[in-house]
Formats: structure tokens, C-alpha cells, sequence
């Protein structure tokens, strides 16, 4: 489920876990992983990501306290991972949507 970012950064996200209540999406050592949320700091700014739109309409994750990072995939695992431009970088396979338009 999207929540409204643990960072408190306006406009950032956090994903909870349907399944388990009270776990999120983090990134640690930079590959991420469903951890139970401890309320520390640096967990929210783990478990918070950036929504950057791109000329095409998808939508790229952005780490908060890795601004360089994005949300990727690779060899079946999610994490973060250093790109040179959001909006123009396609070095990398990026976890990223479309959102559905009503």
C-alpha cells in the first residue's frame, strides 16, 4: 500500500506491506527488504522514496536520503541503485509505472 512518506518530505512515498501490517520497504546496503518499522530515523528516510515524472509519463522512484539512487530491479531483486539524470537516464532497469489514468 502507498503511504504518505515516513520522512515526513511533502510529496515522498513509502510502500506498507498488505500482508504484514507495520512492515515496509527499505533499503539498506542498498538492496531492498520488508523490515518491521522501528520509528527511527534513519528507517522512515529508508522506507521514503521521491515520485519523479518522466517526459513520457512513467514514473521513477527517487531515494530521499540517497538522492542520487533510484528505485531499480536487477536479477530479480529490488534495490537502489546511482543514475546520472532521472529524467534521461536509461542505463538502468528502473521500477517504474505508469500511472492508471480514470
Amino acid at each position: 500500500i502507498a503511504r504518505t512518506g515516513l520522512d515526513g518530505t511533502p510529496g515522498s512515498i513509502s510502500f506498507e506491506s498488505v500482508n504484514f501490517p507495520g512492515y515496509y520497504l527499505r533499503h539498506a546496503g542498498y538492496t531492498c527488504q520488508l523490515n518491521k518499522k522501528d520509528g527511527s530515523n534513519l528507517f522512515n528516510l529508508d522506507a521514503s522514496f521521491n515520485q519523479i515524472t518522466t517526459p513520457d509519463d512513467s514514473i521513477k522512484l527517487q531515494s530521499v536520503n540517497f538522492p542520487d539512487y533510484l528505485l531499480t530491479h536487477d536479477n530479480q531483486r529490488v534495490r537502489i541503485s546511482r543514475f546520472n539524470n532521472a529524467l534521461t537516464d536509461n542505463s538502468l532497469t528502473y521500477a517504474q509505472w505508469r500511472p492508471t489514468k480514470k
